[in-house]
């Protein structure tokens, strides 16, 4: 996967560093140094090692070379490495261009959710590591379509384990992923393609001169969580959703089509 390094820019002026020895089991919150965290202890207020934090390429993607589809599931790889580090933490997010958390983030066996999916720290059982280097993998699902593109922030604390905070180094690292562009059915098609009624309070019916009897339904909320998952049908019921936008992404092969309806 490409990455995109000229967005990281003055980013590494929000200077990132998140944990305490107390902190083990997750972040405090808000210390990844992305457009939107702001005030971090490493910059402001000396909390771990030096004010300047060290940058690494140690973000990674099992994303394809075209970008990432939207409402697809990836894995998020972090490989920091520093000598003489025992203990490690972390805290990730990903932003849309404007400062938006966007997707959301699983907890597994190396990382929890924070924040309703919209961050990724670490576990406690996944801080030790003597090796100088340490390695989590994140589960993450990308936003509906149209998002754009998305920066991934990552600010990981490298701690000597003296029982303080001097010898600490904050390592960060920033990356970019391209919104997918896929192969849809053709312009004519698409238009010929209705959701009704739009608003809908209970059943959704989908409406085309053209035969969508096979393939794919699938509908996602606004985070990008699949909340619908069907063969394709004229009707769906949408009763037990939330009222909100939602993206109702039809697929025959390698084509598709998104549609936007709003639930009442």
């Amino acid at each position: 996967m490409k990455r995109n390094v000229t967005t990281v820019k003055v980013l590494l002026l929000a200077g990132l560093s998140f944990v305490f020895m107390s902190n083990r089991g997750g972040s405090p919150g808000g210390r990844t140094g992305s457009t939107t965290d702001v005030g971090t202890c490493a910059t402001q207020g000396g909390c771990h090692g030096p004010k300047t934090p060290i940058q690494q390429e140690l973000l990674s993607g099992d994303f394809p070379s075209t970008g990432y589809s939207p409402g697809s599931s990836y894995n998020i790889t972090l490989k920091p490495t520093n000598t003489g580090t025992r203990v490690w933490g972390f805290e990730c997010i990903a932003e849309d261009g404007n400062g938006n958390a966007v997707g959301v983030f699983t907890s597994n066996e190396d990382a929890n959710e924070q924040g309703n999916g919209r961050r990724a720290t670490h576990k406690f059982a996944s801080t030790s590591s003597a090796a100088g280097s340490t390695e989590w993998t994140l589960d993450w699902t990308a936003p509906a379509a149209g998002t754009g593109d998305i920066t991934f922030y990552v600010s990981v604390l490298a701690a000597n384990g003296n029982g303080t905070t001097s010898g600490d180094n904050v390592i960060i690292d920033t990356m970019v992923i391209r919104e997918g562009q896929v192969s849809s059915i053709s312009d004519v098609i698409e238009n010929e393609i209705r959701l009704y009624p739009n608003p809908v309070v209970n059943e959704l019916h989908i409406a085309s001169k053209h035969v969508i009897n096979s393939g794919l339904l699938q509908v996602f909320d606004p985070k990008g969580l699949l909340v619908i998952s069907t063969e394709m049908r004229e009707t769906i019921s949408v009763q037990n959703l939330a009222a909100g936008t939602y993206y109702a992404k039809i697929s025959q092969g390698n084509q598709l089509v998104t549609k936007t309806f709003v639930k009442q």
